[in-house]
């Protein structure tokens, strides 16, 4: 019997999981832990319950905290131990004050009116008059007795200077308390550190596994940013915290995209800028909006693609995201509108903002950092492939494609070959070498068998367009067959060149 009651919970008296550490049950925690921080929002006819109007009618705060406590709209009372951490007290001091002689001190008196705002009409020592000293004749004092003239003068200066310090200045325990919460948190530091190094690993391995297995990861470090933002942290944490969130949404929406959910990866990107914008982290802004520009491209938004990419640009013209912002985001958005004039400014700014690296080393995708040349390389040869240029195109996929073979980055690689099987197809019809661009393009798919990636499937449709007037070919059909193995809502969704 006194096993199933030790398995109760403290506040509503319904049993609680076996492995519940805490003292209360799952429902009843949130509450708790939000009551611990401040007393609740009470209406106004709280105020009217008889045990509260008796306690002031006896004009003693103590006995007015006792009857706040036990209020039947609270649902169940609420421990002196809770009250005494709004007001920075133990609980033997909330006990003391409830049990013991009526507060006097006027500052202490008005800090719990504060704390719990009481109404005015309950408050009986804003209203009381303070005595005067009395109107004597100037000679009285001669045949008084000393002793009584000084108590007298003593009191009422007392009483006087108590009313106007409680007009003036706090009392130690609205000091204290306020400087407690001010500096109070209930997330470690180390805390912090591990989720930024979980999502460094995140975007480092982005590539490497498989998009639904990856996203479920994210999604659980995201469950966690947001179960601290819950609770009581510093400003500097909590901006910690609005960056995570911004980074985390951003990239499970990329990750949706990967798999062809365009509308949640839409919703996703527009989470992470709201995290962004509360922060006001330029290089910060800038990463959002170049993860947005990439789902919007995916998604054939190609104005919203060229929107995002410019205002991320514009944020941090010289930051780490410039590269990316301006090929990966302006460029190819420019190519599917037709504007040439528009994807040679991209490019050229993007290359322009190439910084020097001491290795040859391949940025990461989703790169906090600048991209390197290998990935600006790419998205121009796609850029250039989209408006015909077949020649920029192979050239710029060539670099690429052999720093992304050293790196084995098999979505990279995959992407490559296929800019690099389509330029092959924009030759003049008599120079096409129609077996080496399908085979490339059997190689891509083959790349990414395990990592169906959007991008992918999308590029591999390009290249069936561009692939038409050969649709017989037996070449061709395996391509076709190899894409329709990914999925048949694959092949309605190819997208046309411009």
């Amino acid at each position: 019997m006194s096993s199933s009651a030790g398995r109760r919970c403290a506040r509503c008296r319904s049993p609680r999981a076996s492995d519940n550490t805490s003292e209360f049950c799952a429902s009843c925690e949130p509450l708790i832990d939000e009551l611990r921080r401040r007393p609740p929002a009470v209406p106004l006819t709280f105020w009217s319950h008889p045990a509260i109007e008796e306690a002031a009618r006896r004009q003693h705060m103590g006995n007015i905290i006792a009857a706040y406590r036990r209020h039947p709209h609270h649902g169940a009372p609420i421990s002196q131990e809770i009250a005494g951490q709004w007001a920075g007290m133990s609980q033997a001091q909330i006990s003391r004050m409830e049990t013991g002689k009526p507060e006097l001190h006027i500052d202490r008196l008005r800090f719990w009116v504060r704390l719990l705002d009481i109404p005015p009409h309950l408050l009986w020592f804003e209203s009381a008059p303070v005595s005067p000293a009395p109107v004597t004749n100037p000679d009285a004092h001669l045949g008084a007795a000393p002793h009584e003239t000084t108590t007298l003068t003593t009191d009422v200066r007392s009483k006087t200077r108590i009313l106007d310090d409680g007009l003036i200045f706090d009392s130690v325990e609205t000091i204290d308390h306020r400087r407690r919460l001010a500096v109070d948190t209930d997330i470690d530091e180390v805390v912090l550190s591990h989720v930024d190094a979980e999502i460094r690993t995140v975007i480092d391995t982005y590539e490497q596994r498989p998009p639904l297995q990856l996203a479920r990861h994210v999604r659980g470090l995201r469950a966690r940013v947001q179960s601290l933002l819950n609770k009581r942290q510093l400003p500097r944490q909590r901006e910690r915290l609005y960056a995570a969130a911004a980074l985390l949404s951003g990239i499970h929406g990329v990750l949706a995209l990967d798999v062809g959910r365009f509308t949640v990866a839409g919703h996703y990107g527009a989470e992470a800028f709201a995290f962004a914008e509360a922060v006001q982290q330029p290089d910060l802004h800038a990463w959002v909006r170049a993860s947005q520009s990439l789902i919007a491209y995916y998604s054939g938004q190609y104005y919203d693609a060229l929107a995002f990419a410019r205002d991320g640009y514009a944020r941090s013209p010289r930051g780490p995201q410039a590269v990316r912002l301006a090929i990966n985001g302006e460029a190819r958005a420019h190519a599917r509108l037709g504007d040439v004039w528009g994807v040679d400014d991209a490019v050229g700014r993007g290359l322009a903002a190439l910084q020097a690296r001491s290795s040859d080393a391949v940025s990461p995708s989703l790169a906090l950092e600048p991209y390197c040349e290998a990935r600006a390389a790419a998205n121009a040869a796609t850029a250039y492939l989209l408006l015909g240029r077949h020649e920029d195109a192979r050239t710029h996929a060539q670099l690429s494609l052999a720093a992304f073979d050293r790196a084995e980055l098999h979505g990279p690689r995959a992407l490559s070959r296929l800019d690099l099987a389509t330029a092959e197809l924009q030759r003049p019809s008599k120079e096409v070498d129609l077996e080496y661009a399908c085979a490339v393009a059997v190689e891509a798919l083959t790349l990414t068998s395990g990592h169906a990636f959007e991008s992918v499937t999308q590029r591999t449709g390009e290249f069936l367009v561009g692939a038409r007037p050969w649709s017989g070919h037996i070449a061709v059909r395996r391509v076709a067959g190899l894409l329709e193995q990914r999925g048949r809502r694959a092949l309605p969704a190819i997208p046309s060149r411009p």
